[in-house]
């Protein structure tokens, strides 16, 4: 039984590890264009491919520093880099 129950476990990871890197074109051109930086459904197809990753980039460096900002704001101890 205990065998079985670590087999449904790593199943469960697995499953979970793929469904979490299985991210979509579709869901990355949503994601821009709730962002509000300029671009809407209308125009995300004027931008170059390079614009368009650049875009998503500097998204998480604001998503990074949003976090640290809050966590910075509410006592947690962050280490400078």
């Amino acid at each position: 039984m205990r065998a079985n129950r670590e087999k449904v476990r790593k199943a469960k990871a697995k499953k979970a590890a793929r469904e979490k890197s299985d991210l979509k074109f579709s869901d990355l051109i949503g994601s821009i264009t709730i962002n509000n930086c300029g671009l809407n459904m209308n125009n995300i197809w004027d931008i170059t491919y390079y614009a368009f990753h650049d875009q998503l980039k500097r998204m998480g460096w604001r998503d990074q520093f949003n976090i640290n900002n809050q966590a910075a704001l509410a006592g947690a101890k962050l280490k400078k880099s």
